[in-house]
């Protein structure tokens, strides 16, 4: 064999390896690359899909509070009115707005998590509580006469309950917000 057809042999033989060896080198990395952006856009969607559910709390609890601080205030003033004259109509749409909220509690178990569901029924059951004494309280003034404000003549048993209800409205709040992220870096 001649020295070119050696030299010739030995060239193409070199230049086919380091092709190869460049081609399996580019495979490698493009499977590498690939492997990288598979991962990085299954993080993206679990980024949305964790976004979307706290939005969809968000909105929620949100709900949630919006008709407990309404509940709330208009059971003051059913509290601070006069007299039972038309109580037992304003007691019974109180019970209806309250078994409302207990729909958004059902939202807000299935939404979960699970500490901020217990409170949220908690809320609940204190509106409810309340709603019951209005009702027992307006119940006896119409049978005695006396057309006082409902507070005024039990103010002990009204301030434990409206107390009770907002210490249960603070704490599904600090749930909620620490549910949703908390405060953001720099709130005070």
């Amino acid at each position: 064999m001649s020295d070119t057809v050696a030299v010739a042999l030995i060239t193409a033989s070199s230049t086919l390896l380091g092709g190869g060896l460049a081609a399996f080198a580019a495979a490698r990395t493009t499977n590498r690359q690939l492997g990288v952006q598979e991962r990085q856009a299954e993080l993206d969607r679990g980024e949305q899909r964790a976004a979307r559910r706290r939005e969809l709390r968000r909105d929620v609890y949100l709900q949630f509070l919006n008709q407990l601080d309404g509940l709330y205030r208009d059971l003051t003033a059913a509290w601070a009115g006069p007299g039972p004259s038309g109580a037992n109509s304003i007691v019974e749409r109180f019970r209806d707005r309250a078994w409302q909220l207990r729909e958004k509690a059902n939202l807000i178990a299935l939404e979960g998590p699970t500490s901020v569901a217990i409170a949220a029924e908690t809320a609940v059951r204190c509106a409810l509580d309340q709603v019951n004494a209005l009702d027992q309280l307006a119940t006896a003034a119409a049978e005695s006469g006396r057309t006082e404000a409902l507070m005024d003549l039990d103010e002990e048993r009204w301030a434990a309950l409206s107390d009770h209800l907002r210490r249960m409205h603070q704490d599904f709040l600090e749930r909620a917000r620490a549910v949703l992220g908390g405060d953001l870096p720099g709130d005070a």
